[in-house]
């Protein structure tokens, strides 16, 4: 998986990264709850929700990347995502863009902004 010829802490990063993933965790929570008798699942969840993004955060920045400075209807994206409109979905899909937004905030040339009632436009500032 990492190559240790290049750098041993260019190989540690790969696979930290690879560990930071939600979905390696998830196979390996699988595997430990088949595998080990002794597992907890209890603080492996709690351990597994500080990791990552999400499936839907996942989707939703998909979808935003692939449209860059370009709005994005919110009924489209709950068609794309959630696969239907609806009060809850629509609920649902302003949380998770508001756990993104909370994540994109770090970098200032970075900002998803919310045009009310219309949809969110992802815009990427280019240093001068």
């Amino acid at each position: 998986m990492a190559n240790a010829k290049e750098s041993e802490s260019r190989a540690a990063d790969i696979i930290k990264n690879w560990l930071r993933n939600r979905y390696t965790l998830e196979f390996l929570g699988t595997w430990e709850m088949v595998h080990n008798p002794k597992f907890k699942i209890v603080e492996f969840e709690h351990f597994k929700s500080q990791a990552g993004l999400a499936r839907k955060e996942v989707y939703l920045l998909a979808v935003f990347a692939t449209n860059i400075n370009v709005l994005v209807e919110r009924e489209a994206i709950l068609e794309t995502i959630w696969k239907e409109v609806s009060y809850l979905k629509t609920r649902s899909m302003d949380v998770y863009i508001t756990k993104l937004k909370k994540y994109l905030k770090h970098d200032p040339e970075i900002h998803l902004v919310n045009k009310h009632k219309k949809g969110y436009i992802l815009i990427i500032q280019k240093e001068a």
